[in-house]
């Protein structure tokens, strides 16, 4: 048997780099919603940055890539992806909470392992969509793939 836990709805069909994209995040079983997160769509364009919001629409943390210049390198040379991973860091606002999502890949498989999302002080099922996201945006643009 199978349990849906949450549910990740796009505002827009619409995803650039130029519009700042938003993904409601709903929990599956009460139709509570849980946040979200919205793309940062012109800071995105040299390290891939999200920011991730309460159920008012308040930011408090940030989800970005490593580094920028890395972030460039992996975008405009061949195989770089392979030999220098993706990582993304998820970072409240306040300082408080971390959570580190590195993608793992060879020619075959992409994986993306997850770090502390249970001591990372947020909701597991947010930092769940968060790898769900990252592994479905990112792995259109030849970043990470599937969730390990």
């Amino acid at each position: 048997m199978t349990t849906e836990l949450l549910t990740i709805k796009a505002r827009s069909i619409l995803d650039t780099t130029i519009i700042n994209s938003c993904y409601d995040v709903v929990d599956a079983q009460t139709g509570a919603s849980l946040g979200g997160y919205k793309r940062k769509g012109l800071k995105s364009i040299i390290k891939d940055t999200y920011e991730l919001y309460d159920q008012a629409g308040n930011t408090y943390a940030e989800l970005s890539e490593d580094s920028g210049g890395l972030a460039l390198i992996r975008r405009f040379v061949p195989l770089a992806n392979i030999l220098i991973p993706q990582v993304f860091h998820l970072r409240g606002g306040d300082g408080g909470g971390s959570v580190d999502y590195t993608q793992k890949m060879n020619p075959i498989v992409q994986r993306l392992v997850v770090k502390g999302a249970q001591s990372g002080g947020f909701d597991p099922r947010v930092v769940l969509a968060g790898g769900i996201l990252l592994a479905s945006i990112e792995g259109q643009q030849g970043g990470v793939g599937l969730i390990d």
